[in-house]
């Protein structure tokens, strides 16, 4: 018998404010992950709900708490933040005035995830720019690419490193309103680029269903080739993802829209793509597959082993969220096929600290982590199965008994 895996979303908490637009990332203290939430846009959906209100949410525990503002003068949206070591890096972004005036920022906040506190900005970026596509390449550079600049989208490739607190050049993205975007999003996968979708210039702002992708030359990281293929949606402020090794693309919208969450085309209401989209480099094809209550107006989500997680955004009719929402691909939880069960098959104790014991003996087993991926594969003996060596977290075990049952919890 043939079990299919699929994506799950479920709510996991809530944060103590409602929020989009805002810059989300994960990162690990103590073994423990966490996800963050820099500034954002509130109900209000006006210059007034602009906000620079931070949350950090515990993935062990579900606790959520909210952690100082973001270092600025002025609420901050479309920003984004990368994590490398103990630190987040919140970077762009832009503000809005009362007279609806818009100014691109060229902020570096730097928060210390060990000690729950933002450090001085870093230099400056050289181009205030906001709505951009942004990925860490080597544990060391955070690309800056294309986006947003005051008045007009911009060709710029900056690269900052975080080693020496300065930015430099890269190889800029063809001057075309193909490469030239906001409100796309990206990832980097060793050592290539891939962003996707966003909006171009032109009258109310096109989609656009373009994928870039730039190959980062290994010996100097401002050296980029860049290509481009076309897929049949374009989507607009999604969360792009490494998912086993393949860029993937979560929610967004199939429409271009302002920070009010209304069309730029017609000036209406706009609704989430529920969409997940995803590009094998191999075959160089794209997939899509839907799944409902996918936010969108997304700069980020939290990644992590057990999963993927959305903190605030929109929700159908463009409201503003509070939730946090889990996204993880496996087998649903604790299926098991009734089926071909006579007895139940149990074991203990669950949690565990490593030592696993069943009630009956068992040909072999799987452990699966909550993307799907198999681990391993063992046969156990005794009725016990050794776990010690694998860290704290969530797993699933795909067993096979005596009497060639195949059960899953």
């Amino acid at each position: 018998m043939l079990l299919a895996q699929s994506w799950q979303l479920e709510t996991v908490g809530t944060l103590p404010f409602y929020t989009s637009n805002n810059a989300v990332c994960s990162g690990v203290f103590n073994d423990t992950a966490f996800v963050f939430s820099f500034g954002g846009i509130d109900t209000l959906k006006t210059h007034q709900g602009i906000h620079r209100k931070c949350a950090r949410y515990n993935t062990i525990t579900g606790t959520v708490i909210q952690i100082d503002d973001l270092p600025d003068t002025l609420g901050k949206i479309a920003s984004a933040a990368s994590t490398i070591g103990d630190t987040i890096y919140i970077m762009g972004g832009y503000h809005v005035f009362s007279n609806g005036h818009e100014v691109s920022s060229n902020k570096v906040h730097r928060y210390v995830i060990s000690q729950n506190a933002f450090i001085a900005d870093g230099a400056p970026i050289p181009v205030p720019i906001d709505d951009h596509v942004q990925g860490v390449y080597k544990n060391r550079y955070i690309y800056l690419i294309t986006g947003w600049s005051n008045t007009t989208n911009k060709s710029d490739v900056q690269i900052y490193d975080t080693h020496t607190n300065t930015w430099q050049a890269g190889t800029a993205v063809p001057n075309t309103n193909i490469y030239k975007s906001f409100g796309s999003s990206g990832v980097i996968i060793g050592d290539t680029i891939y962003y996707y979708g966003g909006a171009r210039m032109g009258f109310n702002f096109p989609i656009q269903n373009n994928l870039r992708i730039g190959v980062i030359n290994q010996n100097d990281p401002t050296q980029i080739q860049w290509s481009d293929t076309t897929f049949t949606t374009g989507l607009y402020r999604t969360a792009a993802v490494n998912f086993q090794n393949n860029p993937l693309w979560l929610g967004g919208s199939l429409q271009t829209f302002n920070y009010n969450g209304l069309s730029y085309q017609n000036n209406t209401i706009v609704d989430p793509s529920n969409l997940i989209a995803s590009y094998n480099p191999i075959s160089k094809t794209f997939t899509d597959q839907t799944l409902s209550n996918l936010p969108f107006d997304l700069r980020g989500v939290g990644e992590t082993q057990e999963g993927f997680y959305f903190l605030g955004g929109m929700i159908d009719s463009a409201r503003v969220s509070n939730q946090i929402l889990k996204l993880w691909f496996g087998f649903p939880t604790r299926f098991k096929d009734n089926r071909l069960k006579t007895t139940p098959l149990t074991f203990y104790p669950n949690p565990t600290q490593g030592m696993v014991y069943f009630n009956e003996e068992l040909n072999s087993v799987r452990v699966y982590n909550t993307k799907g991926e198999c681990l391993f594969q063992t046969s156990p003996q005794n009725k016990m199965l050794d776990l010690q060596f694998l860290k704290p977290s969530v797993y699933i075990l795909s067993t096979h008994t005596k009497n060639a049952r195949l059960i899953i919890e």
